[in-house]
């Protein structure tokens, strides 16, 4: 599906038919960052903010706001985080989902994954303190915004790039763009502009 979605979008775009998908920078982000990556090494995930996962699930962004920008008692005893996150984390909290992963969890820190909270390979996860919570946080946006989703995010990439890359016209162009001139270059802009001129 991710596929055919990335070949229609690079179809469209490649033809001058901009299309204004609603898809979060981020994908930008990953898109601009693997054109460049000439030796298909992984993403410079320092990119990520919580800016990005605003956009995408507000009330989780503002939870791990919340959490950096407490500054009273013991941070564990408020919050009772550790570095563990649900497999999907983005859909762990819609009760409607039919997603299987909803009840599994991985520890950001060894990436082993575990049906059950209770799980003894879940057990040596560090609790989240004021010294380690930008850490936590850090991890959790690339957890939540590439790691769970980069299997869509390469096929949808791959769609693409059957446009952008090969022996297309087009080619070399997503690697001489920012992440913001590439969704320019996909969707346009949402900008009008001076009507009068018309």
């Amino acid at each position: 599906v991710e596929f055919t979605l990335g070949l229609l979008h690079g179809f469209a775009a490649y033809h001058g038919c901009l299309i204004n998908l609603p898809l979060p920078p981020c994908l930008y982000k990953f898109i601009q960052n693997n054109a460049t990556n000439k030796s298909n090494k992984e993403m410079d995930l320092s990119c990520l903010n919580l800016q990005d996962l605003y956009i995408v699930d507000r009330s989780l962004a503002v939870s791990l706001q919340a959490l950096l920008d407490y500054s009273e008692g013991d941070l564990q005893e408020i919050f009772g985080a550790t570095f563990i996150a649900s497999i999907n984390p983005l859909l762990a909290h819609h009760t409607d989902t039919l997603d299987d992963t909803a009840d599994q969890y991985i520890n950001l820190v060894t990436k082993v994954t575990a049906a059950s909270l209770s799980s003894p390979t879940l057990s040596d996860a560090p609790d989240v303190t004021i010294s380690n919570r930008h850490t936590f946080v850090q991890a959790f946006l690339q957890y939540s915004l590439y790691e769970c989703t980069q299997g869509a995010c390469r096929a949808f990439l791959a769609g693409l790039c059957e446009f952008f890359t090969g022996n297309h016209k087009s080619r070399g162009t997503l690697d001489m763009c920012t992440a913001e001139e590439v969704e320019v270059l996909l969707c346009g802009t949402p900008e009008v502009g001076d009507i009068s001129l018309l």
